[in-house]
């Protein structure tokens, strides 16, 4: 039943601004009852952390086969495009002041992350990068297509602006990339 929850959530949360979905309208997506929602979750917010969780999972088991960090990086940015309701999750709960390690006990995408590119780098200098690649993904996948418009790029473009993106953010990662983060 929760897990029913947290993909009718995260379907939710991909189609729709997370302050817009309510338990109700999650509750009807999983074809449960309303009610029954808060025997699994105490709250709205802890049904949104859960549904993190199982994001940053199921993109984490995707990675899993990835070995190098720049591939990783590269493969990150579509995965987390593929499944917008990460960082509009994200995005939301900072916006609301909310702290969302107050509702996710563990990041094992990140932990993954900063381990693949702790192999070329010392250990800060790979936190560094995972950061500011998360920050990159992060804004990339809020605001891409509303920054394509604004800028008139071609609906034809799109495509490429995506690759183009992986390619920047295997180059956050990868040491003597193209790309200076120090």
């Amino acid at each position: 039943m929760s897990q029913a929850l947290v993909e009718a959530c995260e379907r939710l949360c991909s189609a729709q601004p997370p302050g817009s979905v309510t338990v109700r309208s999650i509750a009807e997506a999983a074809d449960v009852n309303h009610g029954l929602v808060h025997q699994y979750f105490s709250s709205k917010i802890e049904l949104l952390g859960a549904t993190m969780l199982h994001v940053e999972q199921i993109v984490g088991a995707e990675l899993g086969s990835v070995n190098e960090a720049g591939a990783a990086a590269e493969a990150f940015v579509g995965l987390v495009l593929a499944r917008p309701s990460y960082p509009r999750l994200l995005t939301w709960m900072l916006l609301e002041g909310i702290d969302p390690t107050e509702h996710v006990d563990d990041f094992p995408l990140v932990s993954r992350l900063v381990e693949l590119v702790s192999v070329d780098v010392p250990i800060d200098e790979a936190r560094m990068r995972v950061a500011l690649l998360l920050a990159f993904v992060a804004g990339l996948a809020t605001t891409a297509y509303f920054v394509a418009d604004v800028t008139e790029l071609p609906s034809t473009e799109r495509a490429r602006m995506e690759s183009r993106a992986g390619r920047v953010a295997r180059g956050i990662v990868s040491p003597g990339s193209d790309v200076h983060v120090g």
